[in-house]
């Protein structure tokens, strides 16, 4: 592999009505790194993460106030991007 080579983890997260959720802190988790990659969604939604281009699996996770929690595994193989929804559901 060379040092450049590397996978997108790629997302859009939703409100409960299907319009984008923007400013939302998404958390990428891995078992391999202890500590989890932290980015905000940008005005329509969308978030990366940039990863090594290696077999691995991570734990895309939201935790929004006034929203269930919700968290989505992805696996990367290589050098691939991986595209996710994320629709958040309100707390009853």
């Amino acid at each position: 592999m060379a040092a450049d080579e590397y996978a997108l983890i790629a997302g859009t997260v939703f409100r409960p009505e299907g319009s984008a959720f923007p400013r939302v802190e998404v958390l990428l988790e891995s078992a391999v790194t202890k500590k989890p990659q932290k980015v905000r969604t940008d005005s329509r939604g969308e978030f990366t993460f940039r990863v090594p281009a290696k077999p691995a699996r991570y734990n895309v996770n939201v935790k929004v106030a006034g929203f269930r929690n919700e968290t989505k595994p992805v696996e990367i193989q290589g050098d691939e991007r991986v595209d996710i929804s994320i629709l958040l559901e309100r707390e009853k």
